[in-house]
């Protein structure tokens, strides 16, 4: 195949990958509780579909362990199972540890990226306790209070959006630079 070829089909590839991400990502709404509060979850095919990626990626680096020479072979079998465990933890996502739940007063939810099968430290804050919101080192949003208690969320979460614009009316001084409050996803 030629190189041009092979390069643009691979940047096709990405961008709809990236396409196919924000896509699933920006219309997950959250779940409408029958109390009247919100819960969101990491959206369980985004979180599939990276754990069987990394789980299958593992596999082939463990297959091409036996084929290697033996000081490759330990370097391959280290990566694979590296990449075993990042499937397997990326897997645990799916349980309920992960949820993110809020109303009209305060939020609750994970306060760590805890191990299974302890799963993740959980906080409330009351809205009216938070001080600061941003983005961690690892992409994810997050709010914290005066005790520095801190809840974390990403974009993987069944609406994330919908949290952003409950936080935006209840708080607009945590987003001076908000031009417009974010849509409201409210099912």
């Amino acid at each position: 195949m030629d190189k041009s070829l092979h390069y643009a089909l691979t940047g096709a590839v990405i961008m709809g990958a990236v396409a196919g991400f924000r896509a699933l990502t920006s219309r997950a709404k959250p779940i409408l509780e029958h109390d009247g509060s919100h819960r969101m979850i990491p959206i369980p095919a985004l979180v599939a579909g990276s754990a069987a990626l990394c789980l299958a990626l593992s596999v082939g680096v463990f297959v091409g362990a036996l084929h290697a020479p033996p000081g490759q072979a330990i370097v391959a079998f280290a990566l694979g199972a590296a990449l075993a465990g990042l499937g397997l933890l990326t897997a645990t996502m799916l349980s309920r540890a992960y949820d993110v739940r809020w109303d009209d007063t305060a939020i609750t939810g994970p306060a760590s990226y805890g191990i299974w099968p302890f799963g993740p430290r959980h906080v409330t804050i009351r809205f009216a306790d938070i001080v600061t919101a941003g983005i961690d080192w690892m992409g994810s949003d997050y709010v914290t209070d005066e005790s520095g208690a801190k809840l974390r969320w990403s974009v993987a979460y069944a609406g994330h959006a919908t949290l952003k614009a409950a936080l935006t009316r209840a708080r607009p001084d945590l987003f001076p630079n908000a031009t417009d409050s974010p849509p409201d996803q409210s099912p």
